[in-house]
C-alpha cells in the first residue's frame, strides 16, 4: 500500500476528499446565508423606522426616525423617547412605518 492509498483511506476512501471539498462551499454558503435570511425575515434588515407626528392646531408635522444600524433595543428606545417628547408638546402620531 503506497502513501497515496493511505492518504485516500484516511480521507474516507477513494474520492472522499473530492466529495468533502464539493460539499464544503454549499455548507459555507448555507452557514453564511442562513443568519442573513433570519435577520431579514425578522426585520433587522428593514428600512429605517419613521414616525410622523402632527400638531393638531398648527398642522406642523415632524418626524422621529432611526436608521436600522446597531443595537435595535437602543434604536427603539431612542425613537420612543422622541415620540414621547413631541406628544408632550401636543403632537399626535399620524403615521408609523412599523404599523
Amino acid at each position: 500500500m503506497g502513501a497515496d492509498s493511505l492518504a485516500r483511506d484516511a480521507a474516507g476512501g477513494v474520492g472522499g476528499v473530492e466529495k468533502e471539498r464539493g460539499e464544503q462551499p454549499i455548507m459555507r454558503l448555507t452557514q453564511s446565508t442562513l443568519p442573513l435570511f433570519m435577520c431579514l425575515a425578522s426585520g433587522c434588515g428593514s428600512a429605517s423606522r419613521v414616525v410622523v407626528l402632527q400638531h393638531p392646531e398648527t398642522k406642523q408635522t415632524v418626524q422621529c426616525k432611526v436608521e436600522p444600524v446597531g443595537d435595535t433595543t437602543f434604536n427603539r428606545q431612542q425613537i420612543e423617547s422622541c415620540v414621547r417628547a413631541y406628544e408632550q408638546a401636543g403632537y399626535r402620531v399620524v403615521g408609523d412605518s412599523d404599523r
